[in-house]
């Protein structure tokens, strides 16, 4: 989850700062209200902490002008030392959604904070939770593995395909939403990814690098706990958790497999583009294997958003992890197309200016009357 704290005074701010870190959030620290409002042009965050008193634009100026430019999100926590009861009121009434008097004290900020997530973000509040398999449990907050209570030595890459597949237990996945989700792109034979050399990518090809680093994660957690071979099953077309004892189970087969990789069978073609009911239109270029979400249903996806130049205006890669959201509360584009989708399916959304942003668009990202693209991979469904 990221964060970021409006807040003028250093050593607030570093205190602000060092809090979050330690209980596992990333936070990104302003001091003035206008280099918070110019940094939101280009980066969204999960939370919002402000000052009311900071030099030039005040923190109730940035709350108002982030409520109406993006409405009931993200959550806002008010941090100040204004006690009395109409500045309270004042704060609230502008949209913040909590309110904590300075002094900051670690155990209540974090109480708010954990609070807020949890309400905002239900799904993405789970996903902070340890995941626990048999004697496996990976830790999301401290990215941690750890086999019978001991630890395991893996990679930070490692890690991350660790956490993607035990989130993902019984789902067969496509080796391009294993890419796009741990690796935040597709990695194609000459990839630079920190986890093989060009050379070796070269070698092996994509597919083959794929089941290498997961053979590499078996091998790591098996040394480091000294238990025998246990792994996730990677299939032709995928990777799949197998019931799980198992962030370890029957890999043995497709490890000794991964010398003489069989040919990969050729990929599904896009389909035609389908207008949907608001005119916008949607093009599957994964087709997914799992279940469809409702309108009321949570969703984490990666995406790409473009405008009709070209120019990107957001994506969830370059913030560096996928994002969680209820689809009754973003725009209709996505309502309406996420719903069309399968998980683990990959698909380009187009969204006219009344499905998306309309005549007011977002000031010094989105122009008005703009048509949006979005590619979006749909990695799970929450409730």
């Amino acid at each position: 989850m990221r964060i970021a704290s409006v807040e003028d005074d250093p050593d607030q701010a570093e205190l602000i700062r060092q809090i979050l870190s330690e209980a596992g959030f990333e936070c990104e620290s302003f001091a003035t209200g206008a280099a918070f409002l110019r940094a939101l042009r280009e980066r969204a965050f999960d939370l919002l902490l402000v000052d009311w008193q900071l030099p030039g634009t005040s923190g109730y100026e940035v709350v108002s002008w982030v409520r109406q430019k993006s409405s009931n999100m993200p959550p806002i926590l008010f941090l100040t030392s204004r006690t009395q009861e109409e500045d309270i009121v004042a704060g609230l009434a502008v949209g913040a959604d909590d309110y904590m008097l300075k002094p900051i004290r670690a155990g209540e900020l974090m109480a708010r904070v954990r609070s807020l997530l949890r309400r905002a973000y239900p799904e993405a509040a789970q996903q902070l939770d340890t995941i626990r398999c048999g004697n496996y449990a990976v830790d999301p907050r401290l990215r941690t593995v750890t086999v019978g209570g001991q630890p395991a030595e893996i990679s930070p890459r490692e890690y991350e395909l660790a956490l993607f597949l035990f989130r993902n237990i019984g789902r067969l996945l496509s080796r391009e939403v294993v890419e796009q989700a741990v690796w935040g792109r597709s990695i194609g034979a000459g990839s630079r990814s920190s986890a093989f050399s060009p050379r070796l990518a070269t070698r092996i090809g994509r597919k083959a690098a794929i089941r290498r680093i997961a053979c590499s994660l078996r091998e790591r957690i098996s040394a480091s706990v000294k238990l025998p071979r246990h792994v996730f099953h990677i299939t032709t077309t995928g990777l799949a958790m197998k019931q799980i004892a198992l962030l370890l189970s029957a890999l043995s087969l497709a490890c000794a497999a991964s010398a003489a990789t069989p040919a990969a069978s050729a990929p599904t073609a896009p389909s035609a583009p389908q207008t949907l009911p608001s005119g916008m239109t949607i093009q599957h270029l994964i087709k997914g294997t799992g279940p469809s979400p409702k309108a009321t249903d949570s969703v984490q996806v990666h995406y790409r958003g473009t405008l009709a130049d070209g120019t990107e205006f957001d994506s969830s890669y370059k913030r560096g992890q996928p994002i969680s959201f209820p689809l009754n509360r973003v725009i209709p584009c996505w309502t309406e197309g996420v719903q069309a989708m399968q998980v683990g399916g990959k698909a380009k959304l187009t969204c006219p200016p009344a499905t998306a942003y309309g005549t007011r668009g977002v000031p010094g990202t989105i122009p008005p009357n703009a048509t949006l693209t979005f590619e979006v991979v749909l990695l799970g469904i929450g409730n």
